[in-house]
């Protein structure tokens, strides 16, 4: 059976090249329905993997690579589109794979651990041992209530677009990754430096969906896509302005954090 059925293929060729600003919404939900399961079993089953990284991490990675690498290195890698949904399963497969592999790598790991790129290889040996962790519930206590409720107002906040996604991107990352403020600051520059802010958005709406009680709302959603549809000069939108475009000549983290800053003092003034 196809991975990929060419309606989705097409949804996702569509959002990407169609649309401004684009979307990636159903390149981001078809990558996760092809790699979730894959990567949970993959961690569990792989000490290296298991020591530097979570399930999480490497799907939020899997959308930042697709976000940048779909166009060029799939689409339109010979000038026409390829058109070819069993084949783009494939190299999604190869992609999430090569990124587990630099992440032993990384980890000075000498095993090369990759992903089968076969769409129906289901009863593969490693599928078969269970991520220990994979049913525990989640529970929501007061804490969480209150990060909701601040997630909500800073989408509602009316200041620059950038600022907003800085704020949202980190507070995912912290929230995903289990990182400090600080570590995050490092973290985001890497992760989303050279990205657009539409394509950075996409890669927030994406890791925040595996946060079980962080939902972006549609009308959050919507206001932002807005935002970042609207002309930043005469003949370039928001969404198509690259993030390291608006740092400040202090730099990279200092921008990261006067942002952030600035948007935690306002949402203090809202949840008074």
């Amino acid at each position: 059976m196809t991975a990929i059925t060419q309606e989705e293929f097409d949804r996702i060729v569509h959002e990407m090249t169609a649309e401004k600003p684009a979307r990636y919404d159903t390149l981001c939900a078809v990558a996760e329905r092809l790699l979730w399961r894959k990567l949970e079993r993959k961690v569990a089953s792989t000490p290296a993997l298991a020591r530097c990284c979570t399930a999480e991490d490497l799907l939020s990675e899997v959308y930042i690579r697709l976000i940048k690498c779909t166009i060029p290195n799939f689409l339109y890698r010979d000038d026409t589109l390829n058109n070819d949904p069993e084949g783009f399963a494939r190299w999604v497969y190869t992609v999430a794979g090569n990124i587990c592999r630099d992440k032993c790598r990384s980890a000075a790991a000498r095993q090369t651990v990759a992903l089968d790129a076969d769409p129906d290889d289901e009863d593969a040996p490693y599928l078969q041992i269970a991520d220990p962790d994979a049913e525990l519930p989640f529970e929501v206590d007061e804490s969480t209530d209150m990060l909701r409720a601040a997630f909500e107002r800073v989408l509602d906040m009316d200041v620059q677009v950038y600022k907003i996604i800085t704020w949202a991107a980190q507070a995912v990352l912290i929230l995903s990754a289990d990182v400090t403020k600080i570590q995050s600051n490092e973290l985001m520059i890497r992760a989303y430096e050279h990205m657009t802010l539409s394509e950075m958005w996409a890669s927030v709406t994406a890791a925040s969906a595996r946060i079980p009680w962080l939902k972006i709302s549609a009308a959050a959603d919507d206001r932002l896509r807005k935002m970042l549809a609207a002309p930043f000069s005469k003949d370039v939108r928001y969404g198509d302005m690259v993030y390291a475009d608006f740092f400040m000549k202090k730099g990279a983290k200092a921008s990261i954090s006067d942002w952030v800053n600035r948007i935690n003092s306002g949402l203090k003034e809202k949840l008074r």
